[in-house]
């Protein structure tokens, strides 16, 4: 779609946003913007980040003052289930970069496969 209909939508959402104190119509635009992109696009998600991690937090914030009795775990608790997947990632890389080389295993089946004095190609 035209620049100038997104720039239209995003200062329209800005502005409910403000008259309004909920950060959704903010939220509902900037994916409505992010979804129209194509997979080689979205590197330029980045400058929305920020403004996405300060939006969820006033998200948890406003869920957490709407419970009666706010249990102590759950903020704690919703950071460690955000990272679990950073955490597993980190660690299946650590384990995969903890094994021989594929070039040093090559190089071992060649030494005990191939008589000395033959070639490889």
């Amino acid at each position: 779609m035209e620049d100038s209909y997104w720039r239209a939508l995003l200062g329209a959402s800005h502005g409910a946003t403000v008259w309004t104190g909920s950060p959704w119509p903010a939220i509902v635009a900037a994916f409505a913007y992010i979804g129209s992109w194509t997979k080689e696009n979205l590197h330029y998600l980045l400058p929305y980040l920020g403004i996405l991690i300060v939006q969820a937090t006033r998200f948890l914030a406003h869920v957490e003052s709407r419970l009666p009795c706010s249990p102590a775990w759950l903020l704690p608790g919703l950071a460690i289930l955000a990272l679990i997947p950073n955490g597993a990632s980190s660690l299946q890389n650590s384990l995969q970069l903890q094994l021989t080389d594929t070039r040093t295993r090559a190089a071992e089946w060649i030494q005990q496969t191939i008589p000395n004095g033959t070639g490889t190609a």
